[in-house]
């Protein structure tokens, strides 16, 4: 502000100055054209005519160099005004137009309600939750009353995950609205479907996920996500021996997989590399054997729910493997991995035919190689 300041006093300054330049040049002129006129006035009387005609020039020079001087202090006031006005400045548009402002500020408040919803208030099943399973003693499955101390039950890991995603059903089920649920312990994932709905007595959901779970449920939520929440199933139908009184508690939970390790020397058969699917049209299952040594399995089975209702249930594994004397072994992560830190095992006898390969008698077909439909067939 100070520099600005400092420029227009400079040019005012400079301004006056060629006023009073301009001034004294115009003075200046004025007493030489009169001076010249005083001349001609003497020299008159020798030469009339040369007199005059010299007078008349000087007073025509004499008003030339005053009409010079006048334009030239013209051009200097204007210079000078020009440097102290200078160029108005333009005025700056907005970069955000106040209907945007607005626009911006409503979806901002929209988001920051649905996160206060969903960190406080949030009713919803979906996500992630672990269920620790309570193993049964060898009395207990024998309908005896267990004599073990309660602090050295072991407990498997479940961790359901209830997706908002469709679920896949078969044709003709009459079910609507049913989501994906998940079930994994350790490597192994069973996938079967969930339903939720309100009742003028509570919430109720509705899980069948094969060899897992299989049943409607009294819910309640309770917790945020900054103290933990909690899911509470309660079902009359519950073991009241397992000490869980017709409640089952899950907690929010992510789940990590666990990474499998290997025990002993990896054998490969390099002849099975590769996947192999069998489908029949109902059902499809898969091997997928790398060389790496690492193995997935798949199914995918259509069934019948508890209800009654044609569904279709997956099963998927993450294993290691290795091959010996026309069997190989799987090894995955199960309830073992909670109760001795161990992998399970699964073997199967197999052969090769051709393009076929027989796993425990089941024709399977390297994946674009032919359907496994007509290899079943031929």
């Amino acid at each position: 502000m100070d520099d600005n300041k400092e420029i227009l006093n400079q040019n005012t300054e400079n301004a006056e100055a060629a006023a009073e330049q301009a001034a004294e040049n115009a003075a200046g002129a004025a007493e030489a054209a009169a001076e010249s006129v005083e001349n001609a006035a003497e020299n008159a009387a020798e030469t009339v005519a040369e007199g005059a005609e010299n007078a008349a020039n000087a007073v025509t020079e004499g008003v030339e160099n005053a009409a010079q001087t006048a334009s030239s202090l013209t051009d200097s006031l204007e210079g000078a005004a020009s440097q102290i006005v200078g160029e108005a400045p333009k005025k700056k548009k907005r970069l955000l137009q106040t209907p945007i402002i607005i626009a911006f500020a409503l979806v901002c408040a929209v988001a920051i309600g649905f996160l206060v919803f969903k960190l406080f208030f949030n009713n919803d099943v979906a996500g992630t939750w672990v269920y620790k399973y309570p193993q049964p003693t060898q009395e207990e499955m024998m309908g005896l009353e267990s004599t073990i101390d309660e602090a050295d039950r072991d407990y498997v890991d479940y961790y359901f995950d209830f997706q908002s995603t469709p679920a896949e059903m078969q044709s003709g089920s009459s079910i609507e609205g049913a989501k994906v649920a998940k079930v994994t312990i350790g490597t192994l994932t069973y996938e079967g479907y969930y339903l939720t709905s309100a009742t003028e007595e509570g919430s109720t959901l509705t899980v069948t996920v094969p060899n897992v779970m299989s049943g409607a449920f009294d819910y309640e939520l309770s917790g945020n996500i900054f103290t933990g929440r909690e899911l509470k199933l309660i079902s009359p139908y519950a073991d009241a021996s397992q000490g869980n009184d017709g409640q089952f508690i899950f907690k929010s939970a992510t789940y990590s997989v666990p990474k499998l390790e290997r025990e002993g020397e990896f054998k490969p058969d390099e002849k099975i590399y590769g996947k192999w699917i069998y489908d029949d049209g109902t059902n499809i299952l898969t091997y997928d054997f790398k060389e790496d040594g690492s193995a997935h399995y798949t199914e995918k089975i259509s069934s019948t729910s508890m209800y009654g209702e044609p569904m279709v249930s997956k099963i998927s594994l993450d294993a290691l493997y290795t091959c010996e004397d026309g069997s190989f072994t799987l090894y995955y992560y199960y309830n073992d991995l909670y109760i001795t830190g161990k992998p399970n095992e699964m073997a199967a006898v197999y052969s090769l035919d051709g393009e076929k390969l027989l796993i425990n008698g089941i024709e399977f077909v390297k994946e674009g190689a032919s359907t496994a439909d007509s290899a079943n067939q031929s």
